[in-house]
């Protein structure tokens, strides 16, 4: 999965495959970010686009190979297995157009039984909330509390 308001650099999607590959109990892996409400975001070395490029590169030769147990894994990049999503099935659309979607569905991962897992090695920069600030404040704020209701329906309290 990759949303629209994110750039890639050399080298992201080869890296999670590789951590796919070499850990079947890994159910799902994502990158590192510029910018995410969790421990997936790190310091970053560029301010300018043009400057990406040069920073990813250096960044996942310095962390190549790391991953770290991550409890939610954004869905802005996630990469799995066809038998993880076979497994476990496609994202609840009661969440519509997103937001605890992701949550839910790393529950779902890990009720299977797999692993959860950040990549050092691979890096996405992420625009954060594109689509979202398309909407109102009022508007982005009702869904933000319509699906925080659904996910405590399905999975209890969230805590904050």
């Amino acid at each position: 999965m990759l949303n629209n308001d994110t750039v890639v650099t050399r080298g992201w999607l080869s890296a999670l495959v590789r951590h796919l590959s070499e850990n079947p109990s890994l159910g799902l892996v994502g990158p590192v970010t510029n910018a995410i409400a969790n421990e997936a975001r790190v310091e970053t070395g560029y301010r300018r686009l043009a400057d990406l490029s040069r920073w990813a590169a250096e960044w996942t030769r310095e962390h190549d190979g790391e991953t770290f147990e991550i409890a939610t894994l954004a869905f802005f990049c996630a990469a799995m297995r066809r038998e993880v999503f076979e497994s476990v099935g496609p994202l609840d659309e009661r969440f519509g157009i997103g937001m605890f979607e992701d949550g839910d569905y790393c529950r779902r991962v890990r009720a299977a039984g797999l692993e959860i897992r950040c990549a050092r090695d691979a890096f996405v920069h992420h625009w954060q909330m594109a689509s979202f600030r398309r909407m109102s404040r009022e508007a982005y704020l009702a869904l933000y509390e319509e699906n925080r209701r659904l996910f405590e329906e399905k999975w209890g309290q969230v805590s904050v």
